[in-house]
Order: C-alpha cells, then sequence, then structure tokens
C-alpha cells in the first residue's frame, strides 16, 4: 500500500522546480530591465537626430532668406 508522505524525490523535485522558477523570473526581469534601456537610448536618439535634422532646415531656410 502506498503512503501519502513525502518522498526525498518529490522535496528535491519541489525545489528544482522553486529554482528554475527563480531563475526565469530573473531572466525576464533583466531582459525586461534591458528592453527599457534599450528603448530609451534609442528615443534619445531620436529627439537628438530630429533636433540636427530641423537646426538644418532652420539654416537653409535661413540662407535662402538672406540670398533674397
Amino acid at each position: 500500500m502506498v503512503t501519502s508522505s513525502k518522498l526525498p524525490h518529490d522535496e528535491n523535485l519541489l525545489s528544482l522546480k522553486l529554482a528554475s522558477k527563480f531563475l526565469v523570473d530573473q531572466l525576464f526581469s533583466r531582459f525586461t530591465r534591458l528592453l527599457s534601456s534599450l528603448a530609451l537610448v534609442i528615443f534619445k536618439l531620436m529627439i537628438n537626430i530630429t533636433k540636427k535634422i530641423n537646426f538644418f532646415i532652420q539654416n537653409k531656410l535661413e540662407n535662402k532668406t538672406l540670398q533674397v
């Protein structure tokens, strides 16, 4: 007859599952942090490029108004 007591194998399996869940959570957390940092860098880069384009267009317009 099988008893309902936990075997050492069951405890090892449970701790292994908890450890793997912890590792997956850590990886997901780091991956999310990496993606948010990357998004912030891309956003700042886009702002910088937009400022440079606007400055370039403004200079071109000023040069044309001075020539006329």
